[in-house]
């Protein structure tokens, strides 16, 4: 399991947008919320929480359990 964490100059809206596109058709997406989405598959999970901190900045914050390649693949896409 691992916890990962970013700042990026994206309104929490962009983040939540590009975050559905990047995990679509790769892992199912099983609870949303305005600020966050939980994927799982496979007995592991990645679970993706977007703080926005002001109009152009959000706090990223993504969680995981035996997804840690689309983790860090996504966090990269991301920054």
């Amino acid at each position: 399991m691992g916890t990962y964490q970013l700042t990026v100059k994206q309104s929490q809206l962009k983040v939540i947008e590009r975050t559905k596109k990047f995990f679509e058709g790769r892992l199912p997406l099983v609870d949303e919320a305005p600020c966050c989405l939980r994927f799982e598959a496979g007995g592991g999970f990645i679970q993706v929480t977007a703080t926005e901190l002001d109009a152009k900045k959000t706090d990223v914050r993504v969680e995981e359990m035996q997804w840690e390649y689309d983790a860090k693949k996504f966090i990269e896409m991301l920054g």
